[in-house]
């Protein structure tokens, strides 16, 4: 991608700077484990599931049924993904130069190698947007950053089935609780009608968890 000027444009997701290096210590691989039955509903599993998202470089670990899989990816993902991502998946740009709102594409937040901020569209964008940033002046730009719960939700999705392909489908209460909040997020018709997340804190419970013998 080049500058207006012709010259190169590099950018990153991270503001230039100083750098820290922070040590990492692999605990364990998983394996793919696959199940016959979804382990969020128990309906029969029949579509595989990356975990995490692969959007997020995650690969088939596992199966789900296909309303969950599907569900999930439309309801929670996206704005883990955007989040990852430093991305807005809706935003809208306006000012005097053109007559009402003009949608673009997904925006990525970068910065480039000399401290400037930018904006790169993933996709196609209304034409008029380039006529509005063209024209200078005062320009209104209003977007939808993700959702921090449903990206708390996402996470716990992926926590979860991570959990199951590790040690096999928890049974007990606090598991039951897990379950029934991410099949209260599947109920849901749209985004806007997904539920809070419950503190970390409700997760945690003196009940006890079991899980199926090891073989």
């Amino acid at each position: 991608m080049n500058r207006a000027s012709g010259g190169p444009l590099d950018f990153g997701i991270e503001p230039p700077g100083p750098t820290e290096t922070v040590p990492l210590r692999l605990i364990e691989v998983l394996r793919p484990r696959m199940f016959d039955d979804c382990p969020i509903c128990g309906d029969p599993a029949t579509t595989e599931e990356h975990v995490p998202p692969q959007r997020l470089g995650g690969t088939r670990m596992t199966r789900t049924c296909a309303r969950c899989n599907n569900s999930f990816g439309t309801l929670l993902e996206a704005d883990l993904v955007d989040w990852f991502d430093e991305a807005w998946s809706t935003s809208s740009f306006q000012s005097d130069a053109v007559t009402g709102r003009r949608q673009t594409s997904r925006l990525l937040r970068r910065w480039t190698s000399d401290g400037q901020f930018v904006f790169l569209p993933e996709g196609r964008c209304d034409p008029a947007v380039g006529e509005i940033l063209a024209a200078g002046g005062d320009v209104t730009l209003e977007v939808s950053p993700p959702d921090q719960n449903r990206c708390r939700l996402a996470l716990l999705k992926s926590m979860y089935l991570a959990l199951c392909i590790k040690a096999g489908v928890p049974e007990g209460e606090p598991a039951d609780r897990l379950r029934a909040e991410l099949l209260a997020v599947r109920g849901a018709k749209r985004k806007a009608d997904v539920s809070v997340s419950m503190p970390p804190q409700c997760c945690l419970s003196k009940s006890p968890v079991t899980y199926p013998s090891m073989r």
